[in-house]
């Protein structure tokens, strides 16, 4: 949220803050740790569970079993056998 101050200068300057707790200045330290955190979690969640479901369902040796089936069919039910990856990329 844009928030306007008085700098030491007397000069009026708009700073950033952050709306669920206005102390906090955006993309000051406190806020740039908050930043990689949360950067480094949608990276794992939007980049390696999907890599990880892939590579578990790329070493198996039969994709169409009833038990593979039951565990991963939501991913690669409907789609022809060598397109069980799509889901998963898409």
């Amino acid at each position: 949220v844009p928030i306007l101050e008085d700098n030491d200068a007397g000069i009026t300057i708009t700073k950033q803050r952050l709306k669920p707790d206005p102390e906090l200045i955006c993309w000051s330290r406190d806020h740039f740790l908050v930043a990689i955190m949360c950067f480094i979690g949608l990276s794992v969640w939007c980049l390696g569970v999907p890599i990880l479901l892939y590579l578990n369902i790329w070493a198996m040796k039969d994709r169409q079993s009833p038990d593979n089936n039951r565990k991963y069919g939501f991913f690669i039910q409907g789609y022809e056998p060598q397109f069980w990856w799509w889901d998963i990329i898409v």
